[in-house]
């Protein structure tokens, strides 16, 4: 059963791995303050990205910035595209806690399928750990410093949930590979597309609240 109000724990649960996922409402509320307050989430994730290129020159080549120097990173083109690819798949992860429980768990598994058709990516255990460290830390540096130690555990233990389900996927999807016959191959691969539809419908929802609620001007 999964579940999800404004004053009540959230509950999720994935059936194809068997894992759970427990939220109190106060680490629900705080992983949604934290995520919709910020003023900028583009230049968050962008934060993000960087820091995730520069500590690790493999990961650097997964994204094929390998070439770009680091003063010119945030110009770059490519990397833009990558910011508003992670910065959508985490608004669809915070936004699935306020009711939609099954479309974290679509999601995140959505994304282990498709990454496991990208040639360069491996799943490898330390990039992802290194990915939710870096996400907690940037999301966690914005906040109040007696908030940061709450919200930071709350995005962990979120996070945590969110990647495991993207490994299982993963693997199974290796596994699939690996035992099935090569002309049912195929099929596998229009797998990966369901994420990009995923990602369209909620940018069309974001465009729809931008232009329907625009911001104030002092």
């Amino acid at each position: 059963m999964n579940w999800s109000t404004e004053d009540r724990s959230v509950h999720i649960h994935s059936d194809e791995s068997g894992r759970s996922l427990t939220l109190t409402p106060a680490e629900k509320k705080l992983i949604e303050q934290s995520w919709l307050h910020a003023e900028n989430k583009e230049e968050l994730v962008g934060e993000v990205l960087k820091r995730l290129l520069m500590s690790n020159e493999a990961i650097r080549k997964i994204f094929n910035l390998h070439e770009c120097p680091d003063d010119q990173l945030c110009e770059n083109e490519a990397f833009k595209r990558h910011v508003k690819g992670i910065e959508l798949f985490l608004g669809i992860c915070v936004d699935s806690l306020r009711g939609h429980s099954n479309r974290l768990v679509n999601t995140a598994r959505t994304i282990g399928k498709r990454h496991f058709y990208f040639a360069r990516v491996v799943f490898d255990a330390e990039y992802w750990l290194l990915i939710r460290e870096i996400i907690v830390d940037v999301v966690t540096s914005k906040q109040r410093p007696k908030k940061a130690p709450q919200v930071r555990n709350a995005w962990t233990k979120f996070l945590s949930f969110v990647i495991a389900e993207v490994k299982h996927a993963f693997l199974r999807e290796q596994h699939k590979k690996n035992t099935m016959p090569r002309n049912d191959r195929r099929s596998m691969r229009r797998l990966s597309q369901r994420l990009q539809s995923e990602l369209d419908f909620y940018e069309h929802r974001c465009s729809y609240l931008t232009m329907c609620c625009p911001r104030k001007v002092s």
